[in-house]
């Protein structure tokens, strides 16, 4: 912020030091801090944990005292993980910023142990990515976590990744609502696709998108 950049989104892992009956108590914290809303950061949090392999796990508990000091009164949240708190998500106290941003903290060390780190190889494709970029509207309530997990769990032929890029929010939209776009690449190991099969799995997707979130194709 000093050096006029005033919407920033930052992070830090670092120790930190809790007092004790006798000697301070360390651990490792991860720490972020965006200039965005409550139900952004949630969604950063919430593809961190699906990252990790330990979504299922958490929990987002709204009701009643925040131990953490860092956080205005009733503008924070504890997340779970089980029976042990993870963390706090919520907005940030006064500490001489400009604007009023929400961060998170995060127990990194039971982030690591809890975590599942379990991942797939296979070879890549000799035949060529076809890349299709979608844009729906949808409620404000939802965040991108509910896209991404919808669009994964609909298992649609040939999808290899989505990736989220962009957010609107303007006068062709209707209230209460807004425009989430991302990018799907669809790749076979065995084949170069055909448009109409692309065709098939993107409809697929938009179906599960409209059945599971209400999620309208945004026309141009």
């Amino acid at each position: 912020m000093h050096h006029g950049v005033e919407k920033v989104k930052i992070f830090e892992i670092a120790k930190v030091y809790l007092a004790d009956d006798r000697l301070p108590r360390e651990k490792t914290c991860l720490g972020i801090v965006a200039d965005v809303d409550f139900y952004t950061l949630k969604g950063i949090i919430e593809s961190l944990l699906l990252n990790l392999g330990i979504i299922l796990n958490c929990e987002l508990v709204t009701a009643g005292v925040i131990e953490s000091k860092l956080f205005k009164d009733g503008k924070a949240a504890k997340i779970k993980l089980s029976s042990n708190i993870l963390g706090y998500l919520g907005e940030a106290k006064e500490f001489g910023f400009k604007t009023s941003p929400y961060m998170a903290e995060l127990d990194m060390d039971l982030l690591v142990e809890k975590s599942n780190f379990t991942k797939k190889y296979q070879t890549l494709s000799q035949y060529p990515p076809v890349f299709r970029d979608l844009a729906v509207i949808i409620k404000e309530d939802y965040i991108w976590a509910d896209i991404e997990n919808c669009v994964k769990n609909t298992k649609a032929n040939y999808l290899e990744e989505i990736n989220f890029f962009d957010i609107y929010r303007g006068k062709q939209i209707p209230a209460g609502m807004k425009s989430i776009a991302f990018n799907l690449c669809f790749q076979s190991q065995d084949r170069t696709l055909k448009s109409e099969e692309v065709d098939l799995a993107v409809q697929t997707i938009l179906n599960s998108l409209h059945e599971t979130l209400g999620a309208e194709l945004r026309k141009q």
